[in-house]
């Protein structure tokens, strides 16, 4: 339907400002209701599903915030970051070199960080980057060097 209807072409100024401030003003929304209904003593158990008004506040602001992004991001990347560059030309190369490794880099950084005592979303927060660039400098500096790899990497 985004496509035949051609939203994204039809993405102008007015509707990336509109849902970016939607965006910004929706992101603390969540946050502030679980610190005010008291999730980090009683816990996030009426958040997380059910019939509550907890659970029902989180569901409206997940997909409020997530549509927004969406379109905000897309107007902003496709107004402003749409521009070639040669750190973004690098990336692009390596894209599909990193799509196919990316697995095992994940696991094994996952093993790594397997036995350090930090609240899991703590670790996502540190070993989803640490992956993202191993990735990417092993893509670039390592297998596509190796003979013939271009061409059937691209």
């Amino acid at each position: 339907m985004a496509y035949r209807g051609k939203w994204f072409d039809n993405l102008n100024k007015e509707h990336g400002i509109i849902w970016g401030i939607i965006f910004l003003i929706t992101i603390p929304v969540a946050p502030l209701v679980l610190l005010l209904e008291g999730a980090l003593e009683q816990g996030v158990d009426s958040f997380l599903g059910g019939l509550t008004w907890q659970s029902a506040v989180y569901v409206i602001w997940e997909s409020v915030i997530c549509f927004s992004a969406i379109i905000f991001l897309s107007y902003l990347f496709k107004t402003k970051l749409n521009k070639p560059n040669k750190f973004a030309q690098g990336v692009s190369k390596n894209a599909y070199t990193v799509y196919i490794i990316q697995e095992p880099l994940i696991y094994i950084f996952t093993i790594i960080f397997l036995n350090v005592m930090i609240h899991s979303m703590l670790k996502f927060l540190i070993v989803s980057p640490i992956v993202v660039i191993v990735t990417f400098v092993i893509s670039h500096f390592i297998i596509r060097k190796i003979p013939k790899a271009k061409r059937v990497l691209g």
